[in-house]
């Protein structure tokens, strides 16, 4: 790739390479030719503009020079560094995957010396890919067991359960204690120094979940729950969180107070036809062939995609390219910043976030270059196999 052009009286070009995909580019348009460029501005400036004290066209160069000569340089300027750099494009068959960042003010211009400027530019990378048909790779038969069926089966009936207060069951011995499963309606308190840190109202707390308490799972809230009965008042002891946002509360005992106000049983649908015909099937036997096409579809498609992902493994594992270092520092600025406002809405403090971040970084970076090859080496195939 590096070497020199040579535009007649146009230019004279050198590319060199000066780091993985990154191009410097020196460029020299000769004096002749901004002289010549610089007449044909002014020539059309004095046909086209009115200029005041003068009739049209009859405006003298030096006048010229002395009002508009600044405005007049820098077009010229432009248009020379503009024409030049394409050209080195096109010469060089150069692909940038952006534009150079050119500080045109910092570039000198004198009409009686050449034009002289250089600037880096970073280009898609050069890949050599030997191999990328008949590769092969194992495809998995998607089998579907009776278990599977069911599970999916009892899922669904989950998903159409009611939630119904506990004792509006027909008979009069229903258990209205907390079990697993069910939901509790209830207020929440949790005081700190004899400070309200929080309080809710009617939220609902599902029996046998993970539940959660200054957003890290708490065992003992799950604990006190099950049993509870409508009317009860339930106090649970627990520290505060060394990260927790407020510094002066960290590590400091508190407590939650919940006020159990309903309990709620999950009503499950009995599977039956008439069920069936609610989700608008002929009968039980074809919901359960539809679950089992649905899963059978899930099967194959997670199959296809583990292939899919085996064969780019094989292709990255014979392809090695270097990669355009400023697209792998985006790539790994947008995943930090992606994982920064996770972390952020999780209240994880700053000082925590930043070090789990600096953990990550390495990851994020592997990550990156991973994506970016995968990008490029598709391109490549693409272009080969007139993809568009």
């Amino acid at each position: 790739m590096p070497g020199k052009i040579e535009g007649g009286n146009f230019m004279q070009t050198e590319v060199k390479e000066v780091g993985p995909c990154k191009l410097l580019i020196k460029i020299e348009i000769p004096q002749a030719k901004v002289k010549e460029k610089l007449d044909e501005k002014y020539l059309k400036f004095v046909d086209n503009t009115a200029v005041p004290g003068f009739r049209k066209g009859k405006a003298p160069r030096s006048f010229l020079e002395r009002k508009y000569g600044k405005d007049i340089n820098d077009e010229v300027k432009l248009d020379l560094i503009s024409t030049s750099y394409e050209e080195v494009l096109k010469e060089k068959k150069l692909s940038p995957i952006a534009d150079p960042a050119i500080d045109y003010e910092k570039i000198p211009f004198d009409q009686a010396k050449p034009l002289n400027f250089e600037f880096t530019v970073e280009v898609s990378p050069e890949i050599k890919l030997e191999k990328y048909t008949d590769i092969e790779v194992k495809k998995e038969v998607a089998k579907v067991t009776d278990a599977e069926v069911t599970k999916a089966l009892e899922e669904l009936r989950a998903s159409r359960a009611e939630l119904v207060p506990a004792g509006n069951e027909s008979t009069s011995s229903v258990d209205k204690s907390a079990k697993a499963g069910d939901v509790i309606v209830a207020d929440q308190e949790t005081r700190a120094d004899d400070k309200v840190l929080s309080k809710q109202e009617n939220t609902f707390l599902k029996v046998g979940e993970e539940l959660r308490l200054f957003n890290k799972p708490s065992p003992e809230l799950a604990k006190a729950l099950l049993g509870a009965r409508a009317g009860e008042v339930k106090e649970i002891k627990t520290t505060i969180p060394a990260d927790y946002e407020k510094a002066e509360l960290r590590n400091k005992p508190a407590v939650l107070k919940v006020t159990v106000k309903e309990i709620k049983h999950l009503r499950l649908p009995e599977l039956t036809d008439a069920w069936a015909k609610v989700l608008n099937f002929e009968d039980l036997k074809q919901l359960k062939e539809e679950i089992k096409k649905g899963i059978t579809r899930d099967k194959e498609k997670e199959s296809e995609c583990k292939m899919e992902e085996e064969i780019i493994d094989k292709i990255l594992k014979e392809t090695d390219f270097l990669l355009p270092e400023s697209m792998i520092e985006r790539g790994v600025d947008h995943l930090s910043n992606r994982r920064r406002l996770e972390l952020y809405q999780q209240k994880m403090p700053e000082d925590k976030i930043n070090k789990a971040l600096e953990v990550t970084k390495k990851e994020s970076r592997a990550q990156t270059e991973r994506e970016l090859k995968i990008h490029f080496i598709m391109e490549h195939v693409g272009k080969k196999e007139k993809i568009f």
